[in-house]
């Protein structure tokens, strides 16, 4: 019985411990990739948010981030696919419709 105890604490230990480690390595992501956009490395960026979401699973605001970064490195669509997929996520993000609303507006059709 005091085994099984002992056991279930090393087990919790070492699953919050795994937790903690995570989410360190996606803050430090994610700071690396606002760090690579400001300075204008769209490419580094993209891919560091690509990352993230291959890592952590979908979100909002890293969805947003992606689409803002597509669109400052001239990809209009990949823009336009992350800016819906924020909404399908957060549908009351204003900033994200706006931007979905700018980069459609650079889409034109020729036909």
């Amino acid at each position: 019985m005091k085994m099984t105890i002992n056991l279930r604490k090393v087990l919790f230990f070492l699953l919050t411990l795994c937790l903690i480690g995570s989410a360190y390595a996606q803050d430090t992501a994610l700071k690396e990739a606002e760090v690579a956009y400001t300075k204008e490395d769209y490419a580094k960026a993209i891919e560091l948010y690509e990352g993230i979401l291959k890592s952590n699973g979908e979100s909002a605001a890293v969805y947003y981030n992606l689409g803002n970064a597509y669109y400052k490195a001239g990809k209009i669509a990949p823009a336009i696919l992350n800016y819906e997929r924020c909404l399908l996520l957060d549908p009351g993000d204003s900033d994200a419709r706006f931007n979905l609303q700018m980069a459609r507006q650079k889409t034109i059709d020729k036909i």
